[in-house]
């Protein structure tokens, strides 16, 4: 296996924070500022897609958490698209091998057909001289049968709805709903809750109203970000049907179950380091669509999503603050903020929270004009962090501050037009 080097997953998640997908152009290159120099980011991402080298299972992994775009531009003869898979010659060598979906599909079923399940295909692969028998079909010699059930997981959403219900009669995947089915349940939210913005961490619950029962227990949240993810991948089909339901992608709620669940711990416990171990209880001012589950879980989402530059800019804010801001009292501290020549070490902390109450202002109003006298308000569409801040207070005098750091004094103006008069002071 090949690993990837760590630039090019750096970089190609730079390249998504900015353009919003991984489809690099091929004569795309990094900025020569960058450590390694300038690099031929869409060169290697080409290769990475038809490279025959089969890559390493965490590489993958990785790639498809930032929604690479798989596909093969290539088609066969009949104008089929191509699927992966890995194939093993007769000397035992693995390389990847691109073969049309169909066929992929149709291997497995030949092997589920003779074994009545698909048990026991661990190191499976076809020979060629089974294919010349027409026992399987030509296109699949070689082919490691078990290397194609990941990819089916993987592309399920980019796949035709053909090709999925041939995969769930399989008895795979079957915890994915086909796209007609994941739309049904994107629309019912959407009319239960007015949007289409579902956090990732919603799960149908029993007892919910509006759903019908197939839909018990499914992680819906996590679906739809994984559509999100791979947007640019979908059919034109297939993306007109989610603007149908006005379906929004990592936006101000995305995450937000989770901040406040890491606030809670941090409140807690002083620490937003969460035990392998740890259900989020029943009470404490926790979440309750986290109650019963296991935080870490969610948590290392949350900052490998981070770590990919796949956070909206009021996420990274919040998360930012639940860092290095007061575990408690954060509204003391901020009565007295504007104005203030407080150089405590939490200030800094502080001016997250000040960041992150800006940026969900612009996107529920779509400006900053702020009355003096607004108070966030006490409803659930609002970041429970932020409830009762008197952010109007706070931004009518935010450009009096001398003690914010230039560099963060300079994503205020960037971010929000902010002119300061009072002078630098380096913290």
């Amino acid at each position: 296996m090949v690993a990837l080097p760590t630039w090019i997953v750096e970089a190609l998640a730079e390249y998504r924070a900015v353009h919003g997908d991984c489809d690099v152009p091929p004569d795309f290159e990094t900025p020569a500022s960058q450590a390694e120099g300038s690099q031929p980011l869409g060169k290697v991402v080409k290769s990475v897609r038809e490279s025959r080298s089969v890559h390493d299972d965490d590489d993958v992994n990785v790639l498809d958490s930032l929604g690479f775009n798989w596909t093969i531009k290539k088609k066969d003869s009949e104008g089929r698209c191509l699927g992966r898979c890995t194939a093993r010659d007769n000397q035992g060598r693995k390389a990847n091998k691109f073969v049309p979906w169909e066929t992929l599909v149709e291997a497995l079923e030949v092997f589920h057909g003779m074994m009545h399940s698909l048990e026991g295909m661990t190191d499976f692969h076809v020979v060629p001289r089974a294919c010349e028998k027409n026992i399987w079909p030509m296109a699949a010699r070689d082919v490691v049968l078990a290397s194609i059930i990941p990819w089916l997981r993987s592309q399920f959403y980019v796949l035709d709805d053909d090709i999925c219900l041939r995969v769930h009669d399989l008895e795979l995947h079957t915890d994915l709903p086909r796209w007609s089915v994941l739309m049904a349940h994107l629309n019912a939210y959407r009319r239960i809750h007015g949007h289409c913005r579902v956090p990732i961490d919603f799960i149908v619950s029993p007892g919910t109203a509006g759903w019908p029962a197939e839909a018990l227990e499914l992680p819906l949240g996590v679906l739809a970000f994984k559509v999100g993810l791979q947007l640019t991948s979908l059919s034109d089909s297939k993306r007109t049907d989610l603007a149908s339901v006005r379906f929004e992608f990592n936006t101000i709620d995305t995450w937000r179950n989770v901040l406040d669940a890491l606030l809670v711990h941090r409140q807690l416990h002083g620490t937003v380091s969460v035990r392998q171990g740890f259900f989020v209880p029943c009470d404490k001012g926790y979440p309750p669509s986290l109650w019963h589950r296991r935080l870490i879980f969610w948590v290392k989402r949350l900052f490998e999503a981070r770590r990919l530059c796949l956070l909206t800019a009021d996420t990274v804010s919040a998360l930012e603050y639940i860092e290095t801001g007061p575990a408690a009292g954060a509204f003391d501290a901020l009565a007295t903020m504007p104005g203030s020549p407080d150089t405590s070490a939490s200030t800094d902390g502080l001016w997250h929270l000040v960041e992150w109450a800006l940026w969900v202002y612009n996107y529920t109003h779509d400006d900053l004009d702020i009355p003096a006298d607004y108070v966030v308000p006490d409803v659930p569409t609002t970041p429970t962090l932020l409830r009762g801040f008197r952010l109007g207070a706070a931004y009518a005098q935010l450009h009096q501050q001398s003690t914010m750091s230039p560099s963060r004094r300079q994503r205020f103006e960037m971010n929000f037009g902010i002119t300061f008069t009072a002078p630098d002071t380096d913290l």
